[in-house]
């Protein structure tokens, strides 16, 4: 992404694209050090802002598996708790039986 946002500012820099017309000649046009600390500034927003992007889904996804996780486990327990009542009911009705 960076070799390709590095040609986009060379080719808008060489080519003189300017977001508006100069309204007069006299005005100054900003110097060669200038743009390079405006571009290498873009750069590392952009980079920054890839990295907060790729922690974002890798947060996003430890979520979505924690929630999966917590779910299935929650069917287990679903289960087993029927298993119970199932085992439960049983032995109160051999109890009867008994007596």
């Amino acid at each position: 992404m960076q070799p390709a946002l590095c040609m986009l500012f060379a080719a808008l820099f060489t080519n003189g694209v300017s977001s508006s017309p100069l309204k007069s000649v006299g005005e100054k046009l900003a110097s060669m050090d200038d743009v390079n600390i405006l571009m290498y500034g873009v750069l590392q927003f952009t980079e920054s802002l890839h990295h907060m992007y790729q922690s974002t889904e890798a947060r996003l996804a430890r979520v979505m598996k924690a929630m999966s996780r917590t779910e299935s486990e929650m069917k287990r327990l679903g289960h087993d708790t029927e298993e119970v009542a199932k085992t439960e009911q049983q032995i109160k009705e051999k109890l009867q039986l008994i007596q």
